[in-house]
This record gives C-alpha cells, sequence and structure tokens, in this order.
C-alpha cells in the first residue's frame, strides 16, 4: 500500500497540487478550483492495499425538494460512461463523482494516476453548470442533459 500511496503522491507533487495525507485512514485530500460555476471541489483519494477510488465531491448539497430531478439527471449523466460515474447521496444531499482503480498485480504508470484525478475534475467541467441548474430547480434534467451532450 505504501508503494500505492507513494505513486500518488509523486505524481501529487508533480503536478503542484497541495495535498493533505491523513496517515490512519490512508486518504489524500485536496481542493481543486473548477473553471465554471461549480467552484471548489473537494477531492478525496482513498487508498487500499491493492487498489484507491478517488472521489470528486461538489460542495453544494442539493435540497431534498429537488433530489428526483437530480437523481434524474445523474442517471442521464451516467448513461454510457465507460470510467467512473456520478453518485448521489439521498441521507446527506451529496453529489460526487467517483472513479475505482485496481493495481492488484500490475504497475500503475503515471498516466492511470493523472487519469484517475483529472476524469473526476473533467465531468464536473463538462456536467456542473447543468447540475446546479437543476439543483436550484430552474430547467429539466432531460432537457439539461441533452444540451451538454448534444451541442448546436
Amino acid at each position: 500500500m505504501s508503494q500505492l500511496i507513494d505513486l500518488i503522491e509523486s505524481e501529487l507533487k508533480k503536478i503542484g497540487i497541495n495535498y493533505e495525507y491523513i496517515q490512519d485512514k490512508n486518504i489524500l485530500l485536496f481542493n481543486m478550483t473548477m473553471d465554471n460555476s461549480v467552484g471548489t471541489l473537494k477531492v478525496l483519494i482513498h487508498v487500499f492495499s491493492d487498489s484507491y477510488v478517488v472521489y470528486a465531491i461538489l460542495n453544494n448539497r442539493v435540497n431534498s425538494k429537488q433530489a428526483a430531478r437530480v437523481s434524474d439527471f445523474l442517471h442521464r449523466a451516467n448513461r454510457g460512461m465507460l470510467n467512473g460515474n456520478f453518485e448521489y447521496d439521498h441521507l446527506h444531499g451529496e453529489v460526487r463523482f467517483k472513479l475505482f482503480v485496481n493495481a492488484k498485480d500490475t504497475n500503475i504508470s503515471k498516466a492511470i494516476i493523472d487519469d484517475s484525478i483529472s476524469i473526476p475534475l473533467s465531468m464536473f467541467s463538462i456536467y456542473g453548470d447543468g447540475l446546479l441548474r437543476v439543483m436550484i430547480g430552474k430547467e429539466n434534467p432531460e432537457k439539461v442533459i441533452n444540451e451538454i451532450e448534444n451541442p448546436k
């Protein structure tokens, strides 16, 4: 596990990301300011003995009145995704993108580590503005997804 953590830490340093390492939980944690109205995401990398999971977590919480609409939006966004998926925690109103990396019996390349960090952030770049429009209750989830995935 320490080798996997060392690889991830090395790549974070190379990219220039300042992070916190929570040693007793094997978690690397940092914030990333986005290029859209999403603002800042919390990024959590949870490292296990032969795998790790990257979560990009939205700071805004979903109002329970919008839960069904947000769920609809996220399910539509997840359709066809090959690497990772959006999740919605109904109990806490948290929206996150999760990406799993299996490191069992393989050497993890710097490209895999870079992708595992950049893909969750990219998904919030692509879908974040639309998600926020749905969260505040002003837009139809199907219409917003169609605008994002089929721009004119």
